[in-house]
């Protein structure tokens, strides 16, 4: 029955998306979007695509630092850029915003090198904490550029992004640190149910999951040097993302300042939160309110939010063909077995 409901909740809700998405385009016009994209040269776009994956290197080497100091092991950096498109692609695809893939990271983490899935999850999940504090310190630097252009409403929305974004993770340290948060989470989702096996037999995921999180919380607390310089290389992310976008519209002949594309940023990661798979209509939405709300060209801004799609829908692709990539193996390896 829940089977039924999540895929009737999918159907719904990428259609609501689609919607979004369609209404955007044809709202601006599709053809002054392509318009825009024709003011670009050929060497332009391919050093806006270079710096994607110049981007995509500092996500997954923030990954492959907290695997190296938290999980006492280092995966390749090839390696771990598989395990991070996958779990990339997972969270793109299904509405869960910033969050689903962790899981399928996990797993496939401690399937390639024999490591415990619980003490797999944990490391993604600090991944992600590191991943937040960056999207924070983003948005702290934002806030300050509006405060020095005198401009208090912008610059205190994105200070209170920030401060949301400490408060959560604090709230939810501290609440994992009672075990309150998983016991919660686990019976809702009736993960409390799941057993993994251990050499004196069954136990229960949770459980093993409670049992390693109090050194995640305590990793986290102690502010590691990898730790902090896995926060640095998420935030390398973003600013080459900053770079791009700028690029991106000098190139079109736009003027776009770095605090408007401060506060873009933050809108992208807000509009994330929308349950529609992919942030259908979502992700357009914050390019779009974003220029409409500084007076600034919205054929420009829907024609990077398409620039943005198309790289993110390509790394969810890649991401997805390792998965079935592994999937594959694994079935030749059983049939040979």
């Amino acid at each position: 029955m829940n089977e039924k409901k999540n895929k009737i909740y999918l159907f719904v809700s990428s259609i609501i998306g689609l919607v979004l998405l369609i209404f955007f385009y044809f709202h601006v016009g599709i053809q002054k979007i392509f318009v825009s994209f024709s003011l670009l040269n050929l060497w332009q776009i391919i050093l806006i695509i270079a710096l994607s994956f110049f981007a995509l290197f500092f996500a997954v080497k923030c990954f492959q630092l907290v695997i190296k100091d938290f999980g006492k092991f280092r995966p390749s950096l090839k390696k771990t850029a598989e395990f991070w498109l996958l779990g990339y692609a997972i969270t793109y695809l299904t509405p869960t915003g910033h969050f689903g893939g962790e899981p399928i990271k996990a797993h496939a983490l401690s399937k390639d090198y024999n490591y415990s899935f619980p003490k797999s999850l944990l490391i993604t999940i600090i991944g992600q904490v590191a991943n937040f504090l960056s999207i924070a310190g983003f948005s702290l630097i934002g806030a300050i550029l509006f405060f020095l252009k005198r401009d208090f409403n912008v610059g205190f929305f994105l200070l209170s992004w920030f401060l949301f974004i400490v408060l959560i993770i604090s709230l939810t340290m501290k609440l994992w640190k009672g075990g309150k948060l998983f016991d919660y989470i686990f019976k809702l989702f009736f993960l409390h149910k799941v057993k993994i096996g251990k050499k004196n037999g069954k136990v229960a995921l949770s459980n093993e999951i409670k049992r390693y999180g109090n050194q995640a919380i305590n990793y986290i607390r102690n502010f590691p040097p990898r730790f902090i310089l896995s926060f640095f290389y998420s935030l390398g992310y973003y600013l080459i993302w900053l770079a791009q976008a700028k690029l991106f519209f000098f190139f079109m002949g736009l003027n776009v300042s770095f605090a408007n594309l401060f506060f873009l940023r933050a809108m992208i990661d807000i509009f994330k939160l929308t349950p529609l798979p992919a942030s259908l209509g979502a992700f357009e939405a914050a390019h779009f309110l974003s220029f409409s709300f500084f007076g600034l060209n919205q054929e420009g801004a829907i024609a990077f939010s398409l620039f943005g799609r198309a790289m993110d829908s390509f790394f969810a692709g890649i991401g997805l063909w390792f998965g079935t990539k592994a999937t594959a193996k694994s079935a030749f390896e059983l049939l040979k077995g």
